[in-house]
């Protein structure tokens, strides 16, 4: 079967999603690049490269294990705030979930230039973040992840082999991970800080871009236990 998005969240809910994916490009890109060969939401490859620390001499055991940890937390809080109560209310918790999301990567964005002394923090901040957003995006709309995209390839390429059917939210979200990753790498290069603000921007304008949508009472773009 095809996959399928509520469409109570039009408009504004897929360029919120498209953002949060370009933001966790950047932060993904940022976090392998600068701060210690690991990813800030992708776990399957911090699964990997902890099994690895594990099994070989030579390979950093602290950073997998932070990224690890510091998502997990995010997962469990977000989830727990955000599914536990329906309706209205629920949809108040995601928008909280994705400003405190904003919050956090603001954080790393400021204090980027202290790289080396609180490197280790950095990234425990950005895992955080991210494991928050894909908890509260899972709400949203458990076909639309934002942080890790194998699903969504496999689902894209199934549909278009077995029903000749495009997802055009699909596409936007790899395009935009793709982007924002190229985007924050490009402008690090050339400033330190103004990288870090990449991913910053984009995920407050998705969280800003939350608050502005109104949603309807009956509107719950969200599991229903």
């Amino acid at each position: 079967m095809p996959i399928t998005h509520d469409l109570r969240w039009l408009p504004v809910g897929p360029v919120v999603l498209v953002l949060l994916s370009a933001g966790a490009g950047a932060t993904d890109a940022l976090v392998f690049t600068e701060l210690g060969k690991v990813f800030a939401s992708i776990l399957t490859g911090n699964l990997v490269l902890l099994g690895a620390a594990v099994g070989l001499s030579g390979i950093e055991l602290t950073p997998p294990l932070t990224v690890l940890v510091a998502y997990l937390i995010g997962v469990a809080v977000a989830a727990r705030w955000c599914r536990a109560i329906p309706g209205m209310q629920r949809t108040a918790r995601i928008r909280h979930c994705l400003a405190g999301e904003a919050a956090l990567v603001v954080v790393v964005a400021v204090f980027a230039d202290a790289l080396g002394a609180i490197r280790i923090v950095l990234l425990a901040v950005a895992a955080l973040a991210m494991g928050v957003q894909s908890a509260a995006v899972l709400v949203i709309d458990r076909g639309s992840p934002t942080t890790y995209m194998t699903s969504t390839f496999t689902g894209l390429v199934s549909d278009l082999a077995a029903n000749r059917r495009v997802d055009p939210l699909a596409i936007a979200r790899i395009a935009a991970v793709i982007l924002g990753a190229a985007a924050a790498v490009a402008l690090y290069s050339i400033s330190v800080h103004w990288g870090f603000v990449i991913p910053a921007a984009l995920i407050a304008s998705a969280a800003s871009l939350a608050y502005t949508r109104s949603w309807h009472d009956d509107a719950q773009p969200m599991l229903d236990e």
